[in-house]
């Protein structure tokens, strides 16, 4: 079973989370990045979900570490505030996960989220975006000739 390590300064936040990504996963939370990349020292996880916006370190400081620490682990932020906000930030870092804090809360994206972030082999394909019986063709292109024809 994979691990994920959620890391938010809001309690009620922390504890929804994990209570919801615990039905598939095996979940532990920290309330700030120091506590977060305290607790990578002592076990394995597979994705780390950090706040931005948190006293001491920040989540894209947090992310930082985690990648330079554990370069294995698989990374994500999540925010309630203007995600357009942090969007050049989140460039600069290599960042490409941003899980907004909406109300009511996207569960299902959520899931997506994680559940592509957990088995990376999902992410790539169109076939992953479309619901079953969508009536996908596939054709192999080999030449700007036969672009015209397909």
């Amino acid at each position: 079973m994979s691990r994920i390590l959620i890391i938010d300064d809001d309690l009620a936040i922390r504890s929804m989370l994990a209570d919801w990504l615990s039905e598939k996963y095996e979940t532990d939370t920290a309330e700030d990045g120091y506590k977060g990349l305290e607790k990578l020292k002592e076990r394995v996880f597979d994705l780390v979900i950090s706040d931005i916006n948190m006293p001491g370190i920040n989540g894209f400081e947090t992310i930082r570490r985690v990648r330079a620490e554990h370069p294995g682990v698989k990374t994500a932020l999540i925010t309630d505030y203007d995600v357009d906000t942090y969007i050049k930030m989140a460039l600069e870092e290599d960042i490409t996960n941003i899980i907004v804090k909406t109300s009511p809360f996207n569960v299902e994206e959520l899931f997506w989220t994680v559940d592509n972030l957990i088995d990376q082999s999902r992410v790539f394909g169109l076939s992953n975006y479309l619901g079953e019986g969508s009536g996908l063709a596939e054709d192999r292109i080999r030449s700007s000739r036969q672009m015209d024809e397909v």
